[in-house]
């Protein structure tokens, strides 16, 4: 597995706290278009395929704490 460059964990972050590819882009002033592909070089250094994966690797390496899932997307539904 490659390691991920400071900005790469600073977007794998906001992907993780359920922001959008447009606000990261806009936070951070770079395109969408420049937020898409980095999301898409992580999955591949992390060797996952899918967002879901990329929670579950999250979770596994605890980077993301399942009490952070429901307020990353609002309220839970499971409350």
């Amino acid at each position: 597995m490659d390691v991920l460059s400071p900005r790469e964990f600073e977007i794998l972050r906001m992907l993780l706290a359920g922001r959008t590819t447009q606000e990261i882009a806009e936070t951070l002033h770079i395109t969408s278009k420049t937020v898409s592909n980095i999301h898409y070089l992580i999955k591949s250094k992390l060797g996952v395929n899918a967002d879901i994966e990329l929670v579950r690797f999250s979770l596994r390496q605890r980077l993301l704490d399942v009490a952070d899932i429901g307020e990353a997307a609002g309220d839970s539904p499971w409350e």
